[in-house]
């Protein structure tokens, strides 16, 4: 159990469903389902994100006959959770953001430029990092000018390698045929894998940081009155 001032958390199984049920001094029981204002800041948190609200005095079989008549609810909630979870949320990239990004990658691609240039035998280009649309980087191999989008500097950083990498080989082959995918091999065996990865992002690429500039996800409740039962 854990307490938080003077009221105390428990964890209540329905089933194959383990829920945190909150004792409080309310009038009806809710139901939320999100770890995002939902969960009760404390080690029980951790362990489930449907969180029961209850009147002190409310019996165990009325919480359970509630949880079990919202029963699909809170499974359609956790499904959209479980999705959520693996999602990489767009962000509007306000100004601090931008900065951030841009902190990141000047202190990983100089250093990956340098490595990779010398064992590719290339000259040093230029790069500058700015929002892309619609991709992760670019090139201009007359002027020898790289574009890296800010929407990288959020990953690992084997993903912000790849890029730079690619658009490398980019400077001396001007397309995605044979020659160019035999210079990625050779640099960089696993390119094809970074690449699909990149094609279809998941959260558990991001980088700490990149988690950190995550737009906050909204969590989802329902509020059900349930008559009080009668005290003994």
């Amino acid at each position: 159990m854990a307490a938080s001032r003077g009221a105390v958390d428990e964890l209540l199984q329905v089933d194959d469903l383990l829920c945190v049920l909150r004792r409080r001094p309310v009038r009806r029981v809710s139901l939320r389902v999100g770890r995002v204002g939902g969960a009760p800041k404390s080690e029980l948190g951790a362990l489930s994100s449907v969180v029961v609200t209850a009147p002190a005095r409310m019996r165990e079989s009325e919480l359970r006959r509630f949880i079990r008549d919202n029963r699909g609810w809170v499974d359609r909630c956790l499904t959209e959770e479980r999705r959520r979870d693996l999602e990489v949320p767009r962000l509007e990239w306000s100004a601090e953001q931008a900065a951030w990004a841009k902190t990141r990658l000047a202190a990983l691609v100089p250093g990956l430029i340098g490595t990779w240039t010398q064992r590719l035998d290339l000259p040093q280009p230029t790069w500058t990092a700015r929002q892309m649309r619609t991709r992760w980087g670019s090139c201009t191999p007359a002027t020898r000018r790289i574009r890296l989008s800010l929407e990288l500097a959020r990953y690992d950083e084997a993903y912000i390698e790849y890029v730079v990498v690619h658009e490398l080989v980019h400077l001396r082959v001007h397309n995605h045929g044979v020659e160019f995918q035999s210079m990625m091999s050779a640099a960089l065996p696993s390119w094809r894998r970074l690449r699909a990865a990149l094609g279809h992002p998941r959260a558990d690429m991001l980088a700490v940081g990149g988690r950190d500039a995550e737009v906050g996800r909204i969590s989802r409740s329902a509020n059900h009155d349930l008559a009080q039962p009668d005290q003994n």
